[in-house]
C-alpha cells in the first residue's frame, strides 16, 4: 500500500515535489538552495525551516506554500472532507484558479482528483508512485527534474498528462 498521506487535498502528488523529496532525503544542500532562491525572488529572508515539508497531509512540517494554501484550509474540507474530490462543490473556483495559475504541475489537479475518485486512494497512490519513478533505475523523479537523479536518463516528455 502506498503513502496516501502524499495525496494532497487539491490532487497534487506530494511524492513528486522537489521540496518534499529534499526534506525526506535529508538533503540539506537542496533545502538551502530552495531557501536562497526564494529569498532572491521575494527579497524576504527565508530559512531552511521555511521550506522543509513532510507533505500536505503528513504529520510533520509544511513548507511556506502549503502552510499558507487557501485550498488546504478551506472550510468545506474542515467539515470532515479530506480532499477536494470529496466536496459537493468540486471543482470550485478556488481549485480551478490554482489549476490555472501557470504552474505546470498544477494543471492536472482536476484530472488527478477525477482519477482518484474512480480508482480509489490506494490504487491512485500506487499509480502515482510508479508514474514518478524512473523506469530504468526506479529512482523517484520530481515534477521538474529534466532527468533521473539516479541514472541521469532523460525523463519522458509525456510525464505530465497535458
Amino acid at each position: 500500500m502506498g503513502d496516501t498521506h502524499l495525496v494532497a487535498v487539491c490532487g497534487l502528488y506530494c511524492g513528486a515535489c522537489s521540496i518534499y523529496r529534499a526534506t525526506r532525503d535529508g538533503n540539506q544542500q537542496k533545502l538551502e538552495d530552495f531557501a536562497r532562491g526564494l529569498t532572491a525572488r521575494t527579497g524576504t529572508n527565508f530559512s531552511v525551516d521555511d521550506v522543509r515539508c513532510d507533505g500536505c497531509l503528513g504529520k510533520g512540517q509544511l513548507d511556506l506554500w502549503c502552510r499558507n494554501c487557501r485550498i488546504r484550509v478551506c472550510e468545506k474540507l474542515q467539515s470532515g472532507r479530506i480532499r477536494c474530490s470529496d466536496c459537493d462543490e468540486f471543482p470550485c473556483t478556488r481549485l480551478t484558479d490554482f489549476r490555472d495559475d501557470g504552474m505546470k504541475h498544477h494543471k492536472e489537479i482536476t484530472e488527478n482528483l477525477e482519477r482518484l475518485q474512480k480508482m480509489g486512494i490506494d490504487a491512485w497512490t500506487e499509480h502515482e508512485e510508479k508514474r514518478w519513478s524512473c523506469p530504468k533505475c526506479k529512482a523517484v523523479l520530481s515534477w521538474y527534474d529534466s532527468s533521473c537523479p539516479g541514472c541521469n536518463t532523460p525523463r519522458s516528455k509525456d510525464l505530465f498528462r497535458l
